[in-house]
């Protein structure tokens, strides 16, 4: 019912931030989607790193075209609470919209600037998930370059780090959810198949 999800992205002729990389884990830390994804038009920079993409990636028969991997994603998405780090730049990338009810961006949530408070740190900005996941679970991630699926599991941790609150807080959605109320078809763009 709770995934993590992150994406890495290159720089294309026709696009300043092409989708090239999408991981989901579940609530365990368990990779449920880990997709690469074939650029249609000249990759002028692959951010490599910080995103970790190399042309070997994007280039291979395991990488998948851009509608592939959105359907994959949304399908996979329905009817799940989607935690991210400054998830509006994945959305953007999927090209998705996504319930605001369904949706918990732990660089906004206030549990979490409660911890880094709670630790001398000031809240008047967001923090890098970096530095999130370096002060509340004492680990170091991004040391070389980014992955999504380190990035995914490190923001599902930083989230359970206040599930506790934050379920109970939220309870009263969760009858919303099981009544399908947020999970309508204006979500889901044409292309893409409800059916389960």
């Amino acid at each position: 019912m709770v995934y993590a999800l992150d994406c890495e992205m290159v720089e294309c002729l026709y696009s300043i931030n092409s989708l090239a990389r999408c991981s989901v884990v579940d609530y365990w830390g368990s990779v449920v989607l880990d997709l690469y994804v074939k650029q249609t038009s000249e990759v002028t920079d692959y951010r490599t790193k910080y995103s970790g993409i190399q042309p070997k990636h994007v280039m291979s028969d395991e990488s998948i075209s851009f509608k592939q991997a959105q359907s994959q994603v949304l399908n996979l998405l329905k009817n799940k609470i989607v935690i991210g780090h400054s998830l509006f730049f994945d959305t953007r990338a999927l090209k998705i919209n996504l319930p605001t009810e369904q949706t918990v961006d732990i660089s906004k949530l206030s549990l979490v600037m409660e911890k880094m408070n709670n630790l001398g740190y000031r809240t008047e900005h967001t923090f890098s998930l970096k530095k999130l996941a370096r002060h509340l679970l004492n680990r170091k991630i991004q040391t070389h370059t980014h992955c999504s699926v380190e990035d995914a599991t490190a923001t599902m941790d930083i989230f359970k780090s206040v599930s506790d609150s934050w379920f109970t807080e939220n309870q009263p959605l969760f009858k919303d959810y099981l009544s399908g109320a947020y999970f309508d078809d204006r979500y889901w763009p044409p292309h893409v198949d409800n059916n389960p």
